[in-house]
């Protein structure tokens, strides 16, 4: 279950994680501490299911009952990924400043007992979550800090979703296309390595859009073709409509509808849209 939730199936997680509830909360094991411990990671991965599901009331309940249990058995580790994991829930329902105040509980409890990947990734979060409420200083400075982290433990794929984040606010908050590139750059050359499929296309695209806004034409028709190229190959056809339409709006933003309408038009004749 845990698995087919991190590969993007959550209703092949949900579906698995249900069979192994109706295990742990079996009344027999209501006094076994491993079965307590299981049925709490079986929460958070059904709860984790939900949110990708965009079943976000559902997915609290489940995760608040998953942490209850977590904390109750005085795990910490735990509690760091579902508290988390409910900062994910809080976001989707608009509530940033809840979002803020869980992330940075489980800050402080990774912090205190020094696991260095949920540090990363919550400083990760949390430069979103600051970047959201429009406080650019504090999310550069926490995107920074989960970079160098990264970095330090050596986890490439982490390392690369912190420089595509970072080259996202230099593109878009800064308006330093140039600083975005070799930020996108640094990101796709990670991906790359480690052959993470969405990562190289998703990377591709938005290094298409951030030389179209530096007026690199052939570049980033080259980029953007490549991603096309890339998404046909792993069988992302949702993937290739998203990055037809995101030229289409860059290159009407640019002053040539006529390119704009013909790959609208491409959109609309697939079955998928």
């Amino acid at each position: 279950a845990k698995a087919n939730e991190r590969l993007n199936r959550p209703q092949i997680a949900i579906e698995q994680a249900t069979q192994s509830l109706e295990v742990f909360r079996d009344p027999r094991y209501a006094d076994l501490r491993l079965a307590r411990s299981l049925l709490a990671h079986t929460l958070e991965v059904y709860g984790l299911g939900l949110i990708r599901l965009e079943q976000v009331r559902e997915s609290k309940a489940v995760l608040q009952e998953s942490l209850h249990i977590h904390q109750q058995l005085g795990q910490r580790y735990g509690s760091v990924h579902v508290l988390d994991a409910l900062g994910k829930v809080a976001v989707a329902e608009g509530d940033l400043s809840g979002a803020l105040s869980l992330r940075l509980q489980a800050l402080k409890i990774a912090r205190d007992f020094g696991n260095q990947y949920s540090i990363a990734i919550l400083l990760n979060n949390l430069a979103d979550i600051y970047t959201k409420l429009n406080d650019l200083d504090k999310s550069m400075r926490y995107q920074q800090e989960s970079i160098e982290l990264s970095r330090d433990i050596g986890h490439r794929w982490l390392t690369a979703i912190g420089y595509n984040n970072l080259a996202f606010m230099y593109l878009k908050f800064y308006a330093d296309p140039n600083e975005a590139i070799r930020f996108y750059k640094e990101s796709l050359s990670l991906f790359s390595d480690i052959e993470d499929p969405r990562g190289v296309i998703f990377t591709l695209h938005d290094l298409g859009v951030a030389t179209l806004e530096a007026r690199q034409l052939k570049p980033s028709r080259r980029y953007f073709l490549e991603a096309l190229d890339h998404a046909h190959q792993f069988g992302e056809s949702e993937v290739q409509l998203y990055v037809m339409s995101s030229m289409a709006t860059a290159y009407a933003r640019l002053g040539q509808p006529a390119y704009a309408c013909e790959l609208c038009q491409l959109v609309l004749a697939q079955p998928e849209s």
